[in-house]
């Protein structure tokens, strides 16, 4: 139920047949009841007008009477309002939604002026620049006993100004884009200027909004009798040569003062928060503002869709009000329910006879229905605030003579302190009902801020202590991890993958030869392969293609090392997981087995030609095998950076992971940021040395054939001699059309009658052919693959050593702690100043906690007022549980209305 207001007691109010004369509240058709005053006596309807209300007829008889506990009705009223201007005023709109005053009609409806009378001072009444932007006006308490308004530059858009060829047009203003130039941005408060005369008021107010509607340029520059701009410019030629012709963002006062809550027939005016919006119009004055027309539009649709905002919709008495634009938005926004009609320019209105019927069907309730009913004013503009609240006073009394006699039985609903009385009432409903809601959100929400400012310790009393104490364990934490089994485990998988794939890089041999004839499909999965040309360039290729891909690939890893140039860093970005991808499929480093090496036969002819002296052709020389064989080896580089960036990255998670254990709980500190970054360069500093030991091992490798190993050498490449001449001798027979059995890689993969066959065929039929004419070749092969494998095993093996006994033993031995000491400064120093330095946090971490403390500090603030209001009215208290004899009552029946008027 809702509450009415009385004249005090004693006072001969107007025949009345409600509390705000004879138009009580009403609603559209099939709205639930906003506002029904609180009566003794029930009303009766019949079952078919559910869910319509009018008001009652003039005629009707009326009685009117005040409670002796009036008083505390009003109190009780302030009580709500006082609260939600607490709430207001602390700014909790981004927890939960807060009931709002919205000022919404068209163009020269009377808004400013409706304004200036609500918040009791004189703001811009003519048609320039104050159209152009939302005003936001917050009237505050205060217990200072100087009047003062102070107002703030709101930027939720940022403006991006149209190429000089551009114009924007009505199809540029979209769902997504509903403000044009305008775009979404964090919100941006800028202070303005705060003064201290009433006097001051529409003139700060003008530049405030100029300001707005120069975006490129400096606020302060526009500050009257302060800004540069200000005292080159009067406000009309400002106004005139704006950047932009509109804007969504806001100009807010804040008006504070010791008589801002004033009485009025009992009841103390509230803090009041509302906004002025651009009027709606049709026509732009220019051709190429017409998408203003829909921009407009959109701002004023935006903030009638907030569902705990009460529309005060302005409609002039000397227009039509079925042309009202604003009246369709609000009813296409389906907010009719929760609107408050405001007839203004009552002064205004034509003498006709037809003029006054409409308005008085729109009064009752039967034509253009409101959920809060309709009130009148007659506000001049212009007029200075007493003149104009005088002159409504008198124009409304008869005193004019001016006021038709019709609308007297709504003298209760003309005035704007009536309005100001029936709003304050809205606002303290709205809040009672929603003070629940309110109450749970900011309490969800001030324990969610309270859990994140956990996260974010203070400074710890002795610093000195801490900072040592993180070092050390940083340091134990390291060793224990260079110790660990996950560790070890990881690197050992990662370790014979690498020696795998430097044995499986051997060069494969292709035996088979144009030359033998007859030329069947290759032998797939063997590493002595066959080939259908004879290709005239390397020795040792592979496909240029795939190999281009593979470079690249290889320039772009972020570890990629070269000659001279550091080792990069393993910690930071990096995204491989703590184990390696042997347990995740592939090895990883198959990429540097896609490409085989291949050695062919006429090419190694070829070879031997050019490399043999005139004369002694019999002898190959020596230049041709060793050029063959480092050939091959020279591939092994890539792989061996790839397997040193593969440990580091293990090493950098494994210190990563140490780093975390001992200093995690300081993670928001410089100490964190520093130790990482000297970490971080810690192990660039290894690795790039590591890299260059690993170098040295490569280049002796290459530099030239050495083993003093000889027996070891000379059985792999008899073994490969055996191998190659088996596989070739199998091509020639089957060429010659001699082989009836299959040829296999692999003589164990041969059936017992198979071997049986081979070795039939080699010893009877193999004789019988001519001698081969690769046999050289096949010698020189032999000796390149028997000699890769001696060397690979020696490579592997140093290589893995190198990194175990050289980079794994550096980090093992090193004492961290001490390392980092020195980097960050506080070796051998007690200077708190310096530790104090070290757990500085971050400013991102430092300005969050601020603003979470304050935050909850506000959000406290609002707990304890709504705490505050529990306890002076009782838990289940609220304004409508009000005895029902404390308001006007009265009798008669309700017709039903319907809205084209007709009842």
């Amino acid at each position: 139920m809702g509450r009415s207001l009385s004249p005090p007691a004693g006072s001969q109010p107007p025949p009345v047949a409600g509390p705000y004369g004879t138009n009580g509240p009403s609603h559209g058709a099939g709205a639930d009841r906003v506002s029904d005053p609180v009566v003794v006596k029930k009303r009766k309807r019949s079952d078919s007008l559910q869910g319509t209300t009018t008001a009652p007829s003039a005629s009707q008889d009326s009685k009117t009477f005040v409670h002796s506990s009036f008083s505390e009705i009003g109190l009780k009223l302030k009580a709500y309002n006082d609260t939600l201007a607490d709430l207001q005023q602390l700014d909790v709109s981004n927890v939960v939604e807060l009931p709002e005053l919205v000022l919404v009609g068209d163009q020269s409806a009377g808004k400013s002026s409706l304004m200036s009378g609500i918040a009791e001072i004189s703001l811009p009444a003519s048609g320039g620049v104050c159209t152009r932007c939302p005003i936001h006006i917050r009237l505050s308490r205060s217990s200072e006993p100087r009047w003062s308004c102070t107002v703030w530059l709101q930027q939720d858009y940022e403006y991006r100004s149209p190429c000089s060829e551009q114009t924007i047009t009505k199809q540029d203003v979209t769902t997504q884009n509903p403000f044009p130039p305008w775009a979404r941005q964090p919100r941006v408060v800028t202070p303005f200027k705060t003064i201290y005369e009433k006097s001051d008021i529409e003139d700060i107010l003008r530049w405030a909004q100029i300001a707005t509607l120069n975006p490129g340029r400096l606020p302060n520059l526009f500050v009257p009798k302060e800004g540069i701009y200000a005292k080159e410019k009067t406000l009309a030629e400002a106004a005139e040569q704006t950047e932009a012709q509109f804007s969504p963002n806001i100009v807010s006062l804040e008006i504070k003062g010791p008589n801002m809550s004033t009485t009025f027939y009992g009841t103390h005016k509230p803090d009041l928060s509302f906004y002025d919006l651009p009027g709606i119009f049709n026509t732009p004055g220019q051709e190429k503002d017409e998408y203003l027309v829909e921009v407009v539009r959109n701002l004023s649709k935006q903030y009638i869709s907030h569902s705990r905002a009460i529309i005060l919709w302005a409609v002039p008495m000397n227009a039509d009000p079925e042309l009202s634009l604003s009246y369709g938005m609000i009813r296409e926004s389906k907010a009719r329910d929760r609107t408050v009609g405001v007839i203004t320019k009552a002064d205004l209105l034509p003498a006709e006879r037809g003029n006054i019927s409409q308005w008085l069907l729109m009064l009752r309730g039967q034509k253009h229905p409101v959920g809060h009913g309709y009130f009148v004013t007659s506000r001049k503009q212009n007029d200075h605030l007493e003149i104009a609240n005088s002159v409504e006073k008198q124009f409304f009394s008869d005193e004019t003579g001016r006021w038709p006699a019709e609308f007297r039985e709504y003298s209760n609903r003309a005035g704007i302190e009536i309005l100001k009385a029936f709003v304050s009432e809205k606002l303290g409903d709205a809040f009672s009902e929603s003070l629940p809601n309110i109450k749970n959100q900011v309490e969800l929400r001030r324990k969610a801020l309270e859990g994140r400012l956990h996260e974010l310790p203070e400074l710890p009393l002795n610093i000195e202590f801490e900072v040592r104490r993180s070092l050390s364990n940083l340091w134990l934490q390291v060793k224990e991890a260079m110790e660990s089994s996950a560790l070890n485990s990881e690197w050992k998988k990662l370790s014979r993958q690498f020696y795998q794939c430097i044995l499986d890089m051997k060069p494969s041999c292709i035996v088979k030869d144009r030359s033998d004839i007859r030329l069947p499909d290759t032998t797939e999965d063997s590493d002595i392969e066959v080939i259908s040309s004879v290709r005239k360039h390397s020795l040792l290729t592979e496909s240029p293609i795939r190999a281009n891909k593979r470079m690249k690939k290889d320039r772009e890893s972020p570890l990629r090392t070269q000659e001279g140039k550091p080792f990069s860093n393993p910690i930071r970005g990096s995204s491989v997981s703590y184990a390696p991808a042997s347990e995740k499929g592939a090895s990883p480093f198959q990429k540097f087995l896609d490409n085989p090496v291949r050695i062919r036969l006429p090419e190694i002819r070829r070879k031997i030609e050019d490399e043999t002296r005139p004369g002694v052709r019999s002898i190959v020389p020596i230049e041709v095998y060793e050029s063959l064989a480092l050939d091959a080896i020279r591939r092994w580089e890539e792989p061996m950076l790839f397997y040193l960036e593969k440990t580091m990255t293990l090493l950098g998670k494994a210190i990563e992971n140490a780093l975390w254990e001992s200093l995690g709980n300081l993670q928001r500190r410089l100490i964190f940021k520093e130790t990482l970054a000297h970490m971080e360069e810690f192990l660039v500093v290894e690795g790039t040395s590591q890299a260059g030991l690993l170098r040295g091992l490569y280049n002796l490798e290459t530099y030239s054939l050495f083993t003093l190993n000889e027996a070891y050498s000379n059985r792999h490449e008899q073994e490969e001699l055996d191998h190659l001449t088996r596989m070739r001798a199998l091509y020639r027979l089957d060429a010659a059309q001699r082989l009836s059995i299959p040829i296999r890689n692999d003589p164990r993969d041969l059936s017992d009658e198979e071997a049986k066959e081979e070795r039939r065929v080699m010893a009877n039929i193999l004789p019988q052919l001519s001698e081969d004419q690769f046999k050289s070749e096949v010698q020189v092969a032999a000796f390149v693959r028997g000699y890769y494998i001696t060397a690979a095993h020696r490579f592997a093996e140093s290589v893995t050593l190198s990194i175990n006994g050289s980079l794994f033993r550096g980090i093992k031995e090193r004492q961290i702690n001490l390392l980092l000491e020195e980097k960050l400064g506080i070796e051998g120093t007690t200077d708190r100043s310096v530790f104090t330095r070290l757990m500085e946090e971050d400013e991102n971490t430092a300005k969050e906690r601020n603003q979470l403390k304050a935050e909850i500090k506000k959000l406290t603030k609002a707990l304890t007022s709504i705490s505050e209001l529990e306890e002076s009215l009782g838990s289940s208290s609220r304004v409508g549980d009000l005895p029902q004899n404390a308001v006007p009552i009265w009798d008669g029946d309700i017709a039903e209305e319907h809205e084209d008027g007709m009842a």
